[in-house]
């Protein structure tokens, strides 16, 4: 059974990326990116989770690493629909001229989910502090809404997801990014999930949006 999942799986992802490129040609001058995720949340207490994640984030073709970041967060969740995870990040970066844009970021976090009709809706939201090397301190605020389902595929459960995240600076005061993203999740053992996604990564300078096409995987160990 493993050995026919790591195949689906390998299906899944080369189809992934071949319909991206294949379809999404209006951003094919903006070569492709890939974003790598390693997530591993340790219970405390009943309502109370550390969470950790590692994240590698690699440009040009997926030839170039230009950032990497540890982040590590406590989550509350007083109700099973709700959650709140105060966190801390440290992001080593480069920017697009290949300047070091060292940062550090602490981040409230809240979250809500609910089921409609056997699909899953979730809502995120996200106040930054950031501290960017040679720029300052500013905040910025995230809202990103997630629908998913569970489905069969050749005898596995999936569940495959769309999710479209906007953000807004206040260095800027406007909004200026925009991440719209589709993937599919699977549970491999109870504790294990590994999630692969094709997202559209949209920023905005002035009154110009650029968009670049992200690979990206995502494992998550859950230790409860």
């Amino acid at each position: 059974m493993r050995k026919a999942f790591l195949r689906f799986t390998a299906i899944l992802f080369a189809g992934a990326a071949f319909l991206g490129t294949a379809t999404f040609s209006y951003a094919g001058d903006k070569p492709w990116q890939s974003w790598n995720q390693i997530d591993a949340d340790f219970a405390l207490h009943k309502q109370f989770d550390l969470t950790t994640s590692t994240n590698l984030r690699l440009r040009d073709g997926m030839s170039k690493l230009y950032q990497f970041f540890p982040e590590v967060g406590l989550k509350w969740k007083p109700f099973s629909f709700f959650y709140v995870k105060p966190c801390y990040r440290y992001m080593i970066a480069e920017d697009s001229n290949n300047k070091k844009r060292n940062e550090n970021r602490m981040t409230l976090e809240s979250g809500l989910k609910h089921t409609m009709f056997d699909f899953g809706l979730s809502y995120r939201f996200r106040m930054e502090y950031r501290m960017v090397e040679h720029k300052g301190g500013y905040w910025r605020f995230r809202n990103k809404f997630g629908i998913e389902r569970v489905i069969k595929v050749f005898g596995f459960e999936v569940a495959p997801y769309g999710a479209d995240e906007f953000f807004y600076s206040n260095d800027v005061h406007q909004v200026n990014e925009n991440r719209a993203q589709v993937g599919v999740s699977k549970k491999i053992i109870k504790n294990v999930r590994l999630d692969l996604y094709i997202m559209f990564d949209s920023k905005r300078k002035g009154n110009i949006w650029n968009t670049y096409n992200v690979l990206g995987t995502k494992l998550g160990f859950n230790f409860g």
